[in-house]
């Protein structure tokens, strides 16, 4: 073997050697990289998982506002056809008595304290939407203090 490819040899070695060292620079580098981007992926898994548990949280939330508002909306609905039954009772009534509905005096009146006063025209009235029969015979035995108590 002569110098020149001794040399030539031991250059392509140093070559080789450094070309080792420098995978193995880099495997090491690569390790630490895959490392670091494991526990972040444990981490953002965990806060996934914890997410995940906040939504199932919030879906059962949702679900069960949803069925209140719906039975909210239900009983609503109820109490307005209620309603509307008690008007169309009172209108009834007040039609049968041929009295026109602007001639009915207000339902909420009080005196200076706070006490309801009730005159003679007001019970009739309300004996006449809870209990026609009972507004007849109050009618007969009272008809005069009606008829004074009645609104212009």
């Amino acid at each position: 073997m002569q110098l020149p490819d001794f040399i030539a040899k031991m250059l392509d070695f140093s070559k080789k050697a450094e070309t080792h060292f420098d995978a193995t620079a880099l495997l090491a580098a690569a390790n630490a990289k895959i490392a670091t981007l494991e526990a972040e992926n444990a981490t953002l898994k965990a806060a996934s998982s914890d997410f995940d548990a906040k939504i199932s949280v919030l879906t059962t939330d949702v679900a069960t506002a949803k069925a209140a508002t719906a039975a909210k909306e239900t009983e609503l609905k109820n109490v307005q056809a209620q309603l509307a039954k008690a008007n169309t009772k009172a209108e009834d009534i007040i039609t049968g008595q041929g009295l026109p509905p602007n001639q009915l005096p207000a339902a909420g009146t009080a005196d200076a304290q706070g006490k309801q006063k009730e005159n003679a025209w007001q019970k009739y009235q309300e004996l006449s939407v809870s209990n026609p029969r009972e507004a007849g015979a109050y009618w007969a035995a009272h008809a005069d203090e009606i008829l004074k108590s009645r609104p212009a």
